[in-house]
């Protein structure tokens, strides 16, 4: 069997793995690059129109991590608006495309017309300029009780996350300039990684009161978010990694209860059993 051994990470610190994607480096929602081979694409688009069909709204991880965070930050909202909606219309004209049983990378890629790539570039280019002219309301927000080292740390994780969001916006523009659907999904994945990352930086307080009297008391919290990656070994040999966002503004019990186990090691060296169920 698999044992796993794992790594905590602060949240300032960057995970080692894209949280994301799968080990081959794939993600689970974009289209492979243009060296795959047709029937790899028909493949993965038939994967994308699924997890569309799962999600009901055809939401992904980052924008659901970006959504449940307390963050009232204009700034931070409009880009959030911005990029999700610039590329909403011609991801669901790549999902239609690819539920077709003859698609393949090149069909679904012309399956986006010459108007809709124009908009998405414009509206873009307007999301860059808009970063560009409100970035120093994006910078962290800083508590009257953080220490001197605490803001230290935000303030370079800051820089280095909104510098990163920039340079995802950037490259969503060149995706759109060049029609590229690959490359443009893939730099809206990491846009909008970057920027939950920004806004996690950006919440004011913690949104509610968890009980600190009663069965509650005695129970770890997590007020907040960090990143637990989960390293499959067996034997020797490295399978792979997971990396799991535990996400204290969603379940802060819940998550609190998770990071404990982690950091006590209970996970540590433990068995994995594979199970494989016929769904249906």
């Amino acid at each position: 069997a698999a044992a796993a051994t794992l790594t905590i990470l602060s949240p300032t610190e960057k995970a080692s793995a894209d949280p994301f994607t799968t080990r081959t480096g794939e993600s689970l929602y974009v289209l492979p690059t243009t060296r795959a081979s047709s029937k790899n694409a028909t493949s993965v688009a038939t994967t994308m129109a699924d997890l569309s069909g799962l999600l009901g709204d055809g939401r992904t991880v980052e924008e659901s991590l970006l959504k449940l965070l307390p963050v009232q930050n204009r700034a931070y909202k409009s880009l959030l608006r911005s990029l999700v909606d610039s590329v909403s219309p011609i991801k669901s004209r790549v999902i239609e495309s690819s539920s077709l049983a003859d698609a393949t990378e090149v069909s679904i890629a012309r399956s986006v017309d010459d108007k809709t790539w124009r908009n998405c570039q414009l509206a873009l280019s307007k999301a860059l300029k808009f970063f560009d002219a409100q970035r120093s309301k994006l910078q962290p927000l800083f508590n009257a009780d953080d220490t001197t080292e605490m803001t230290v740390l935000k303030s370079e994780r800051g820089e280095q996350v909104i510098g990163k969001l920039r340079d995802g916006i950037e490259s969503m523009v060149a995706a759109a300039q060049e029609r590229n659907v690959t490359a443009l999904f893939e730099t809206q994945s990491r846009s909008l990684m970057a920027l939950a990352e920004t806004g996690e930086l950006l919440v004011v307080a913690f949104p509610y009161d968890v009980p600190a009297t009663g069965k509650f008391a005695n129970l770890p919290r997590l007020q907040g978010r960090t990143r637990v990656v989960f390293t499959m070994k067996r034997g020797a040999a490295t399978l792979g990694n997971v990396t799991i966002v535990a996400d204290g503004f969603a379940a802060p019990i819940t998550a609190g209860n998770f990071v404990d186990l982690c950091a006590r090691n209970f996970y540590t060296g433990l068995p994995i059993e594979m199970l494989r169920k016929r769904l249906g």
